[in-house]
């Protein structure tokens, strides 16, 4: 139980500098096992998909270069697979989004809708891994692969023993070149999720900004970043169009990529999410950070009204989770 506490202490002293996606991530995806008398025990914290993204907006699309797909028709969440998923007018997409390179998974051959889904528990995963907050090898290996074109790079199907049933996510195998890296296959596109909370913004309330970590001032903060303690979020998958791409892309960013990934692909999964709603010209889409080599999935997802924190199924709320003692402060929950 010591070292649960000890590991458990730490992370909490580091929430107290992070992010709200950070301390969210935390809630979902550490854990520790131990020996109790010759018995492992497992202790997981509370945090859950299902609760968190179980709001009641959620507004998605596609994009990529400096274009927005238009076709979408419905984006929502089910709680019960902690499912993401987008549906598409088939002609739409077909005709108007065809730069988004990502296989169609249709409802039914000649089907007037295509679907796209995702697991949100496979994301969240992948992300406390890439964001350092879990290693790779406190997951479970189900099978080991390489890529024909990179030989030298061995990589992992792997699950979260918290999340029986989830789809697996790919890890490559930490004891090559001590990376703690893991993607996601999306259609058979390799693809990183990224995860940014946003508030409104200070210049225009219409254009949601990422927010930022902690700020020294907390006037300053709130003033320019406002609502950044609240459960509004940009969601997004980040597909590549070769795992070349991908593998590129991440060896090149490697020594910043868990702090600067989700502020990297923010302008490109904002223009996902939200450029529906610009017909033309969509604010900040840009995909210079990975020199277009990928496309986008976004999903603006919040509640109807503000100051709903649940964070687990047993109704416990992060309501100050920035920049916060998220694990045993009484003034986070």
């Amino acid at each position: 139980m010591h070292s649960f506490e000890t590991q458990l202490q730490t992370k909490a002293v580091a929430a107290m500098n992070e992010s709200l996606v950070y301390n969210l991530l935390l809630l979902t995806s550490w854990g520790d096992t131990y020996l109790n008398r010759k018995n492992t025990q497992e202790l997981r914290l509370s945090g859950e998909p299902s609760t968190i993204f179980n709001n009641k907006i959620n507004v998605g699309s596609v994009a990529s270069g400096n274009s927005s797909c238009q076709a979408i028709l419905n984006t929502e969440f089910d709680a019960s697979s902690s499912r993401f998923i987008l549906t598409f007018d088939s002609y739409d997409l077909y005709s108007s989004c065809s730069y988004f390179h990502v296989n169609i998974d249709t409802k039914m051959s000649y089907s007037s809708e295509t679907v796209y889904s995702f697991d949100a528990r496979s994301a969240v995963t992948a992300l406390a891994v890439n964001m350092g907050i879990i290693k790779v090898n406190q997951l479970v290996v189900l099978a080991k692969y390489i890529f024909l074109e990179m030989p030298d790079i061995p990589y992992y199907q792997m699950f979260d023993s918290k999340y029986p049933g989830m789809d697996p996510i790919y890890c490559i195998d930490p004891s090559v070149n001590n990376d703690n890296f893991c993607f996601m296959d999306f259609y058979g596109n390799k693809s990183i999720p990224t995860l940014n909370s946003v508030g409104n913004g200070y210049y225009s309330y219409s254009y949601p900004v990422s927010c930022p970590k902690c700020c020294d001032t907390i006037d300053y903060f709130d003033y320019y970043y406002p609502n950044c303690d609240e459960f509004v979020f940009i969601f997004g998958l980040i597909p590549f169009y070769t795992p070349v791409d991908l593998f590129t892309f991440y060896y090149k960013n490697k020594d910043n990529f868990a702090t600067d990934f989700n502020s990297m692909a923010y302008s490109a999964t904002y223009g996902a999410a939200l450029g529906y709603f610009w017909y033309g010209s969509v604010p900040y889409l840009n995909f210079d950070f990975c020199n277009n080599t990928c496309t986008a999935l976004g999903i603006y997802t919040g509640t109807i009204y503000y100051n709903e924190y649940f964070s687990s199924p047993f109704y416990y709320e992060l309501e100050n989770g920035r920049c916060n003692n998220a694990l045993f402060d009484a003034n986070a929950w």
